[in-house]
Formats: C-alpha cells, structure tokens, sequence
C-alpha cells in the first residue's frame, strides 16, 4: 500500500490517496465516515442521523463493497473552503473525484441518495463505470411522477432512459433508485437477518454492496484508542493510521 499525505497540522489541509497492490474488486462504494470531536475547528460538522460521532470531521471514502478495504479518501472542508466549486452538487464531485482512477476497468459502485443523481449515474457509465444507489425524488432529471408517486406495499414502477433505469419501490415507505447495471424484476433474497424477502434486483444488490465503508468502520472502532485530544489533526492522523494498517 502506497500513502500519500500532505498534512499542514496548523491550517489542517489534507490529502490522502491510497493504492493497493492487490486487485480491486468489482463492487465498490462511496460513503462518509465521521472522525468524532466535539472541539472548535471550522470543519467540524453536525451529523444528525449518525448513532455515534454526531459532531466531526467527515471524510469521504471509497471502499471494497466485500472486504470493506479502504482505497481512497477524501476529508471534506465544507463548501466554504473549497478552492473550487461544486458545479453539479458536491455528491456529483466526491464520487467522481473518488472514483476517476478507475474509470474504464468497469467497476460497479454503489452509493446512497446523498451522492446518486441521474448526471452522476450518466457520467460514470460514460466512463466506464456502472452504478446503482438510492436517489432522492426531487434530483434533477428524474421522473416527475416520482415525486408525489405513493403506492401499494411491495408495488415497482420503473422508467427507464438509455442505459439507465430509476425504480420507485414501495416497502415500509417509498425508495427510489437509479441503476445503469441492474433490474427490476421481483427476487427472492435474504436479509441481514436471515429472513427471505421479496423485492426488485436492484434493492438486494444495493443492500448487499453499500455496507464496505461501514464494514471498515466497525472495523477501526475495535481498535482504536479513542485518544481525547483538544486538537483535531491529532485524531484524524490516528484514523489514518489504523486505516492504513487495516
């Protein structure tokens, strides 16, 4: 594993790319990972769905969808303190900065409704790359009947443009998903808790590759030392470290 990190602890800027010898596996994933601290720094962030860790620093991460192995991150600074602007969004951006040096091996990667809209899904089948994530209704380019669609448990609505098919799915509430690689049609499948469950193609492959970043997470929090430092690089280095090391 080659590490590169520009670290300036004083202003906090970082970079980090991780490339691995070994061969990436087709399934990845983009998510977020939050580096807890609760101290005074204008890039930590409140993160209110997060069980744990709701006030920090939030990195973006690729990840092998099976292994959880961590490729590449990205910590995050805010709109504010970006040098560039996010012209389509900063989902849009993470996972096409992310995922860039893949391009073209046809990886498939999988991401939730922070990241997924239909130019993103557009642009990386364009290069190579498939996808398949749940999408917000209201994201550009989608249907518009999505929007105030409400249906019947266990009903599939799907349309579909190209390459690239956007499925409204009625379970316990209503979940739209974009895909250039998957289907809609009904499959039986069990769950996390071993319970067989009825569902499009699209919602198993998307419950079974989107967890290799919390994988990773579960996987830092075993061993790590929970240092209570007043200074934010200090634990970011740490989270680094063990990244490294896993």
């Amino acid at each position: 594993m080659h590490v590169r990190v520009i670290l300036l602890f004083r202003e906090l800027y970082l970079e980090v790319t991780l490339t691995s010898i070994a061969w990436l596996g087709r399934d990845i994933c983009v998510d977020e990972r939050i580096v807890g601290f609760k101290g005074r720094h204008n890039i930590v962030q409140y993160i209110s769905k997060k069980k744990s860790h709701q006030w920090g620093a939030k990195i973006w991460v690729l990840s092998e969808s099976d292994t959880g192995y961590t490729e590449q991150l990205q910590l995050y600074f805010g709109r504010r303190n970006r040098q560039q602007p996010y012209p389509h969004g900063v989902g849009y951006s993470v996972v096409t900065e992310l995922v860039e040096p893949h391009y073209n091996k046809f990886h498939h990667v999988t991401t939730d409704s922070l990241f997924t809209s239909p130019k993103l899904t557009h642009d990386l089948l364009g290069n190579g790359t498939y996808s398949t994530g749940t999408v917000l209704a209201g994201r550009k380019g989608m249907p518009l009947s999505f929007k105030t669609l409400k249906t019947p448990k266990g009903t599939v609505n799907a349309k579909k443009q190209g390459n690239i098919l956007a499925i409204h799915w009625s379970d316990r509430r209503q979940v739209r998903f974009l895909t250039s690689s998957d289907h809609c049609r009904l499959e039986t499948a069990s769950n996390s808790k071993g319970k067989e469950k009825v569902a499009p193609g699209v919602v198993h492959t998307y419950n079974e590759n989107m967890g290799g970043v919390d994988l990773e997470n579960q996987l830092l929090s075993v061993y790590d030392p929970d240092i209570r430092s007043v200074k934010l690089w200090k634990k970011i280095f740490v989270n680094l470290l063990l990244t490294a090391c896993s």
